[in-house]
């Protein structure tokens, strides 16, 4: 992957943030943000044999999902126990067309399509899910004072095995080389010292920017929807 340095400095503290470098770490896969996304990707990750450092700005594992409700999750294996198959294309098609056709559909398309296998994939960490249908095929996720451990549990499986959980620690920067290519990232530990994290691949699972007009108007040319 190649940095758009002109679209990255539109984000607040991030590429223009310095921080002394007070230690260097390697490996494989630096993941941040621990919330669904993040956590689950260092997960398999580190399932695959990858040596994994999963980077989270607070204390807690989770993110959103430790309060949300329940994901459109068409044609898990709850949808199929329940006796439903879902056509996904319309559901595709109405994505588009509500986001004006600025979207990669290609990308909504995977997202869309493999969101059952996600759920799937989850239930086989543990997870318990209940399929409720309500036309979106709704499936609620297990209680919420049980999603943490859950993913704590997941993360002690896998990931401290060979790599980090780094908690209170925020990702300040990304590392680019002169070719352009991101190898990693700069992260201001809970102590407060600058940590430089080297990596063959960088996942940044921070959450969605569209409340970001600037960088939407950078990235898209126009001021979003």
């Amino acid at each position: 992957k190649r940095l758009n340095v002109d679209l990255a400095s539109t984000l607040p503290g991030c590429t223009s943030e310095k921080i002394d470098i007070a230690q260097t770490k390697e490996c494989d896969v630096v993941v941040i943000g621990a919330g669904c996304s993040g956590t689950n990707t260092a997960v398999r990750a580190a399932e695959m044999g990858l040596s994994v450092i999963l980077v989270e700005k607070t204390a807690h594992i989770g993110g959103a999902s430790l309060k949300s409700w329940a994901p459109s999750a068409p044609n898990s294996s709850f949808a199929k126990a329940a006796g439903v198959e879902t056509d996904t294309d319309p559901i595709i098609e109405q994505w588009i067309a509500d986001s004006h056709w600025r979207v990669n559909a290609a990308a909504i398309r995977q997202l869309v399509n493999t969101s059952g296998e996600a759920i799937d994939w989850m239930a086989g960490q543990g997870w318990k899910f209940t399929y409720l249908g309500m036309g979106a095929d709704i499936t609620t996720l297990p209680g919420y004072d049980e999603r943490e451990p859950l993913f704590e549990s997941m993360l002690e499986a896998t990931v401290a095995k060979t790599g980090e959980v780094m908690k209170n620690a925020t990702a300040k920067r990304l590392v680019v080389n002169d070719e352009g290519a991101v190898i990693g990232a700069v992260v201001e530990d809970s102590s407060g010292a600058g940590v430089q994290i080297n990596a063959k691949a960088v996942v940044v699972a921070t959450g969605g920017y569209g409340a970001n007009a600037e960088m939407v108007k950078a990235a898209f040319g126009f001021e979003g929807v």
